[in-house]
């Protein structure tokens, strides 16, 4: 018997008795309300804060559903950036603060832009309005509330 399921939005793995899809949002409970206007249908559940919204309180980008306070977020393959830094040291303290509280950071950086020009100096040279070396911190959907606590904590800002 197989325990698990696939989403038929996203086509991820998923407890047969979940009752919306962890990795895009998609509700499997058609009577789900919205958490802001209960008399809605919820079209969706934010994979950050967990909460199912109506149309009017969230949207689905790029295939993930999101409530309005989180759709502007930058989401990358599961994550969610919660920090990002031109200062690579600044960048690694902050992941390690994360993984000290159990979360799951993964650093990202494109040091490599096909248009960014590494001056001798080191130093980063914008071209076409882009910055090239933003170290970033993302993690999973369901860990941003809580790594969001941890560097308010310690008085790190996202950046």
């Amino acid at each position: 018997m197989n325990s698990q399921l696939s989403c038929t939005n996203c086509n991820n793995t998923v407890d047969p008795d979940a009752a919306w899809c962890p990795h895009c949002g998609a509700l499997f409970d058609e009577a789900a309300l919205c958490q802001l206007h209960p008399e809605e249908e919820a079209g969706g559940v934010c994979v950050i804060c967990s909460l199912p919204c109506c149309s009017d309180c969230g949207t689905w980008v790029n295939d993930i559903f999101l409530c309005g306070k989180h759709e502007e977020y930058e989401l990358i393959e599961g994550r969610a950036r919660v920090y990002g830094s031109m200062d690579v040291l600044a960048a690694t303290y902050a992941s390690r603060c994360l993984e000290q509280a159990g979360l799951h950071p993964f650093t990202y950086s494109r040091l490599a832009y096909r248009n960014v020009d590494i001056a001798p100096n080191w130093s980063y040279r914008q071209f076409g309005g882009h910055t090239g070396a933003e170290v970033k911190i993302l993690v999973p959907f369901g860990e941003v509330t809580a790594a969001e606590s941890v560097l308010r904590d310690l008085a790190i800002t996202p950046g």
